[in-house]
């Protein structure tokens, strides 16, 4: 029989419980790129329309340059010569007198030839992935949840054929890696992204 004094019993209780800890689920860099890819949209980066299911071309759709990205997609598209764009006026009303521009949006041959248009989601780019987790705070505790600001880069993967043409290449994560925060909470079944 071996003795074991109190005090190497509490320094091996103690190494046990910081061993634990460690092994929890607290965050760490694989946890933060999975919450993270897990709010990707998981059909990709796309330009669409907002009734998908009753798109034929050529479409007619509002210019919002708020959609800084979807511009920019269907501008490489244009530049690639998969698509024609035109401003085109439309009137409102019988009367005629009231009436607003949109942006008809055509797919041309190349751009049917290289199956650009995905029925379901639009124009895909590719798909959103963590480049890398650059850092993140301490998980601080406020009103019993767990929350970490975190710092990343994200860069665009799976980029079909038609997409890899030089006007693409301006985009937004084509061809460098861009850097971008997000908020993770803590949730029963791991970390999450505060929308």
């Amino acid at each position: 029989m071996h003795f074991v004094s109190p005090a190497l019993r509490l320094a091996i209780v103690s190494c046990f419980t910081v061993i634990g800890t460690g092994c929890g689920d607290g965050l760490t860099k694989g946890r933060a790129a999975a919450a993270l890819e897990k709010s990707f949209p998981s059909q990709g980066v796309c330009w669409a329309t907002s009734d998908m299911a009753n798109t034929r071309f050529p479409l007619r759709v509002n210019f919002d340059p708020s959609q800084r990205d979807g511009n920019a997609i269907l501008g490489a598209l244009a530049q690639s010569g998969l698509v024609s764009l035109s401003n085109k006026h439309v009137v409102d009303n019988p009367d005629g007198l009231l009436g607003h521009q949109v942006m008809q949006v055509d797919l041309t041959g190349a751009g049917r030839q290289a199956d650009a248009w995905n029925e379901r989601h639009g124009f895909c780019i590719g798909t959103k992935v963590v480049g890398d987790v650059l850092q993140w705070t301490e998980p601080t505790r406020a009103s019993d949840v767990q929350e970490s600001r975190v710092s990343y880069t994200w860069r665009i993967h799976a980029v079909p054929t038609w997409a890899r043409a030089p006007a693409f290449q301006a985009l937004q994560g084509m061809d460098e890696p861009v850097e971008a925060t997000a908020t993770l909470r803590k949730m029963n079944d791991g970390w999450a992204v505060v929308p």
